[in-house]
């Protein structure tokens, strides 16, 4: 994939118009012109022939650069999604989110297994909220998380990893790593 990269930007490296000079120089010299002819008229004509001609001039260049862009061979070019090697996160189906781990949120002493003292609180990194006593909460196979039970079943419908920690979550118990 890298490769291909890296033989696409020496393709268009190629095929750029100012490494062979035949289109740069003739854009300078389209340049030179038109400014050397606005200052004649200019001089000559008075002001308003010498805009009337810039304007005609900018506005025929513009035609001239959307002409270059139309007749490119857009057949030759290979597609940004090409590079863009990256996978729709479609989340996780209904029935692998209610397999989730779900209870009534209480606090634990400072003894307890999770490391939540009393006087703690937990957040719902989802919502911003407070997880409430008597709130069912959901927490996360692999990496523990817990989050209110609305929220992260919206989350996971849509993601399948942590919102905190951006682990995968997984469903199979064998398939869990040692925390």
């Amino acid at each position: 994939m890298l490769n291909s990269m890296f033989q696409f930007s020496q393709r268009r490296a190629v095929r750029s118009p100012c490494l062979n000079g035949g289109i740069c120089v003739t854009i300078f010299f389209f340049t030179i012109s038109i400014l050397s002819c606005f200052f004649l008229l200019f001089f000559f004509a008075g002001i308003g022939w010498a805009l009337i001609y810039l304007c005609a001039a900018a506005f025929l260049s513009f035609l001239y650069i959307c002409w270059l862009r139309q007749s490119r061979q857009i057949s030759n070019m290979i597609p940004v999604s090409a590079f863009l090697a990256v996978e729709e996160d479609t989340g996780l189906d209904a029935s692998a989110i209610a397999a989730l781990p779900s209870f009534q949120y209480q606090r634990f002493s400072k003894d307890s297994s999770n490391g939540i003292d009393d006087n703690g609180w937990v957040q719902c990194a989802i919502c911003i909220g407070n997880v409430q006593i008597g709130e069912m909460v959901r927490n996360l196979p692999v990496c523990k998380h817990l989050f209110h039970v609305e929220c992260v079943d919206m989350w996971l419908s849509s993601h399948s990893t942590c919102p905190m920690c951006r682990t995968t979550v997984v469903l199979d118990i064998e398939a869990q790593p040692p925390v």
